[in-house]
């Protein structure tokens, strides 16, 4: 089974000090993975976060240019998508290989929201949080989902603020 779904808690725990593993990424039955440091400039500007798993294999998040945007994306090592990420109208669309959910907030409150949801097919699968990165998953998901929602609860996508209307743009004339 090349990427296993994952479900129960999932704990993203710092390690601290500089340098590679910035984190790992722990569940119900150990790590899951390790993963390289947070950063909106290394994910959207630079090579992106790095992603070991415990047989080995490395993936990659960056950011990729999707029309206006510059939106996550997780990849293997050959280059195959994992995962991808769209901006709405304040939610994401997050697509795995041969699943796909909706990433919706699931607070109200001033700035970036802490708390969010997957959802799939309407119903909620997982809730994510940052500060401290913790998801809850009640439906087994794949692991590149979840990874997806720590990036996306951290940073969102570079440019969706565009999507949000003001009296610039769109509706009705200035007078």
């Amino acid at each position: 089974m090349k990427n296993a779904d994952v479900s129960g808690r999932l704990l993203l725990t710092p390690r601290g000090g500089l340098g590679f593993p910035w984190a790992t990424l722990d569940g119900p039955d150990g790590l899951l993975a390790e993963v390289g440091r947070f950063s909106f400039l290394n994910l959207f500007f630079l090579r992106g976060q790095r992603i070991l798993l415990p047989d080995g294999r490395t993936w990659r998040l960056k950011g990729v240019p999707w029309h206006r945007f510059v939106c996550p994306m997780l990849l293997d090592a050959d280059g195959v998508k994992l995962a991808t990420s769209a901006p709405g109208h304040g939610s994401y669309a997050v697509t795995c290989r041969d699943r796909g959910f909706s990433f919706i907030p699931a607070e109200k409150r001033p700035g970036r929201p802490r708390l969010w949801e997957l959802v799939e097919f309407g119903e909620p699968v997982a809730s994510i949080r940052r500060n401290p990165y913790l998801a809850d998953v009640t439906v087994p998901v794949p692991l590149p989902a979840v990874l997806m929602g720590f990036s996306l609860a951290a940073f969102g996508v570079m440019g969706e603020k565009d999507l949000l209307p003001s009296s610039f743009s769109w509706g009705a004339a200035p007078q």
